[in-house]
């Protein structure tokens, strides 16, 4: 039984021994505690950082098998904070086929030498005798700061600072501009992240709790809504070329989500209570069509019961809404239902994909189905945990059901085959996720936990993406 510490360069320290055997007993018995996987980590950092000269220490990254249970990956998370690391730096990362944690990861905020700012060093710890569910453990401990570029770095997840507090955070992607929008309720902003360079490069003041947000790409628009006003809620037009508020509309109160509408740039707000009237006809509407110059509400949709989430398919001309219990087809043209889908569920929030033309709506510890093309149901999936943010990587085929009313400490992300209507793995994140966003360009998934910084993920590394 062996086990060193390696370097990216090829240079090579001992481990002790005992080091790998403590941290697979501490795992592997149900009724050991978190102190010696504690300790583990403590006597592999003190080794590592005088002779790799990497401190100091400003992240933290552990990878496990993806079949262990949430206590199982408890006990890493709790021995984080037993040796003494914050778990806000932590992230952790379940790997499909991997038979024990093989990964933990510091990223340094300073660079160790001029040649060296973003070095990856890598402890393994190999031990031939220990069981396939045994913790071998390998640490990367990188230079440079949290984000690194390398091929050959280990995976990890970056983080980059937003918000001001740790509000709640809705978040949106423009990956035709490199662009990432948070809000976060706490501090009243909206973050402007360049993803680019994995930095925040503005802060737009919102009047008061800025929640759902929508993005136009091809007119430079962040559409938020905001704070109260006489009878209803702001809606603003932020210009993302200047990261400026330019405009309010007028929204009613029930307003639950937002979409545009690229052929015309018009914003679709989904009203949630049914309580919005025609005030003509005396007809129930289930979403308002604010127009992009005027800010006026220049078109509703009616029909019974709520519109809870809205989607825009702009290659089929369609607008789709989530109702609870069905999903309303919409004719931007006509403004009207064409179709409607009923389900058995009442669900939340709402992707499409347009490729397949497929639905998926959280509801609970299921995602509903719904075949758009034929106007089906098509039946619900387990994704095993409570279930409600929702992001789409149209490109890849995937969709990310994290656990959004689990415990804060470790939240498990599962990622769902669109072709296949599957579970295809997960991964799991520190802190309660509080919104996320999927990039179909790099692929790459904006995480925002209930903390003030979005985590970068990349779940090819984690799930196979092709």
């Amino acid at each position: 039984m062996t086990a060193a510490l390696a370097g990216t360069d090829g240079a090579a320290w001992p481990l002790r021994l005992d080091d790998a055997a403590a941290m697979a007993a501490a795992v592997n018995q149900p009724t050991a505690g978190p102190d010696a996987v504690a300790g583990v980590l403590r006597a592999v950092v003190a080794r590592t950082q005088p002779e790799s000269g990497v401190r100091p220490l400003a992240g933290l990254t552990l990878t496990y098998p993806q079949r262990w249970t949430a206590e199982r990956v408890r006990v890493l998370s709790d021995a984080v904070v037993a040796a003494g690391y914050p778990l806000d730096k932590l992230q952790l990362q379940a790997r499909a086929g991997e038979t024990a944690p093989a990964a933990a990861g510091f990223a340094t905020s300073s660079p160790v030498t001029a040649r060296s700012t973003h070095r990856t060093w890598l402890i393994g710890a190999a031990a031939a005798l220990l069981v396939a569910s045994a913790v071998t453990g390998v640490v990367a401990l990188s230079s440079g700061g949290a984000h690194t570029d390398h091929a050959s770095d280990k995976p990890n997840f970056p983080t980059i600072a937003v918000g001001d507090t740790q509000g709640v955070g809705y978040t949106v992607v423009d990956s035709v501009n490199h662009r990432v929008f948070t809000s976060d309720t706490s501090s009243n902003t909206v973050s402007v992240v360049d993803t680019q360079i994995g930095q925040t490069v503005a802060k737009v003041p919102i009047g008061a709790s800025p929640r759902a947000l929508a993005v136009d790409s091809q007119a430079r628009t962040l559409w938020v809504i905001g704070g109260q006003l006489q009878d209803g809620i702001a809606l603003l037009k932020i210009d993302t070329t200047t990261n400026t508020v330019v405009g309010t509309a007028k929204v009613p109160n029930s307003t639950r989500q937002i979409a545009v509408y690229p052929p015309t740039h018009e914003v679709y707000a989904s009203q949630a209570n049914g309580d919005v009237l025609d005030r003509a006809t005396g007809a129930q509407l289930v979403a308002s069509i604010v127009d992009p110059v005027s800010l006026q509400v220049t078109g509703s949709v009616g029909g019974q019961g709520h519109g809870v989430d809205v989607a825009v398919d702009p290659d089929r001309g369609l607008v789709y809404l989530a109702g609870g219990r069905n999903v309303k087809i919409v004719d931007p043209t006509t403004k009207s239902v064409v179709r409607q889908i009923d389900s058995p569920l009442d669900g939340e929030l709402m992707v499409v994909d347009p490729r397949t033309n497929t639905a998926f709506m959280s509801v609970d510890t299921k995602l509903a189905m719904f075949d758009l093309t034929n106007g089906t149901y098509l039946g619900a999936l387990d994704v095993g945990h409570k279930a409600f943010w929702l992001a789409i990587d149209p490109v890849l085929g995937t969709v990310y059901a994290p656990d959004s009313y689990g415990p804060g400490g470790v939240t498990p992300v599962t990622v769902i085959d669109i072709a296949s209507r599957t579970i295809k793995g997960n991964f799991s994140v520190a802190g309660g996720i509080e919104g996320l966003g999927a990039d179909p360009v790099s692929h790459k998934l904006y995480v925002r936990p209930m903390r003030s910084y979005l985590d970068v993920v990349d779940p090819c590394q984690s799930i196979a993406c092709h």
